[in-house]
């Protein structure tokens, strides 16, 4: 469904310097594949690129570097006005129902939007979608004509979604969409996402910092650090035989149930700054496995095993 190769996002700020600019290497050289009706958790610390590149794959973001495929085709380059066509079959769910919503709009006219300009329907034929999606997403066609601010940050955040599915979309970015939430409505949230795939073809990019809601609706577990993919694998695979000393800390403090004096691998010292990154692996500064090759080279991502890849000089 998706394809990226070598996808890459710079972005420049200005510097203490006056005549200096700083570039910030949000993503860098990322390598990823999203198959069709397959859910791809992605996962890693706050500010390390998820989000980035879950909106560079949609191309609201410009790239300096990579291609994007879609279905095969390169889609990477193509202006707003050609890439417009793909754009309903494309969709990205936002993480703040409070924000995503336009607090002029009625929730009729929320939903109807994107069917108004993609579709070309009339607003009753419109209207009968929005009350449809709206009785998948566990909300009622009484609520078409109230505005976002009546609404809790649950309901606000199914009518993002019901937004999004009716389009019927190919491929959807879920960015954090339950951070926002508390626990029963992140429940609900994803309860209804994974509803919805059973019976419609779906392929998703499923962004989170959480780790237990990633292992419970991701087939496919890819984790960032620091701008770089460091390791991508099934989901049984990646919880139960993590490679990368960073995927091993991140995993092990996953609650399982019997487990209750289950090992906990801490990590020490901060995330370093993503203006001035570490020479060789970024996270030989935290690994305490590091050796010097690690302090020198940058890995690159080497298959291990079928559907296993990381990117770590300590694995062979």
């Amino acid at each position: 469904m998706i394809e990226i190769k070598d996808l890459s996002v710079y972005f420049t700020t200005n510097s203490k310097e006056w005549f200096k600019k700083n570039t910030i290497k949000a993503v860098e050289n990322a390598n990823l594949t999203i198959k069709e009706n397959t859910i791809v958790g992605l996962v890693g610390e706050s500010g390390c690129g998820k989000s980035t590149l879950g909106r560079a794959i949609l191309k609201l973001l410009p790239l300096h570097s990579g291609k994007i495929f879609y279905q095969n085709e390169d889609i990477t380059h193509l202006k707003n006005s050609e890439f417009l066509k793909y754009r309903k079959e494309l969709q990205i769910i936002f993480q703040d129902p409070y924000s995503s919503l336009n607090p002029r709009f009625t929730v009729f006219e929320i939903i109807t939007e994107g069917l108004l300009t993609h579709y070309k329907m009339n607003k009753e034929k419109a209207k009968e979608k929005a009350v449809e999606i709206l009785e998948k997403v566990g909300l009622k066609s009484e609520i078409l004509y109230r505005y976002p601010h009546e609404f809790s940050g649950g309901q606000r955040q199914r009518i993002a979604i019901a937004r999004v599915l009716v389009l019927e979309p190919k491929f959807v970015v879920c960015d954090e969409i339950t951070s926002a939430l508390d626990v029963s409505n992140q429940a609900q949230v994803i309860n209804l996402i994974k509803e919805y795939k059973s019976k419609n073809p779906l392929s998703i990019l499923f962004i989170s910092h959480d780790l237990n809601i990633i292992s419970y609706i991701a087939d496919i577990i890819a984790v960032m650090y620091l701008g770089k993919i460091v390791e991508v694998a099934k989901r049984d695979s990646i919880i139960e035989k993590p490679l990368h000393p960073y995927t091993k800390a991140l995993f092990s403090n996953i609650f399982k149930i019997g487990e209750f004096t289950q090992k906990k691998e801490v990590l020490y010292g901060e995330v370093p700054g993503v203006i001035q990154k570490p020479s060789g692996c970024y996270f030989h500064t935290r690994c305490p496995l590091a050796k010097e090759i690690c302090k020198q080279e940058i890995p690159t991502m080497q298959k291990v095993e079928d559907s296993h890849s990381v990117a770590c000089h300590l694995v062979s």
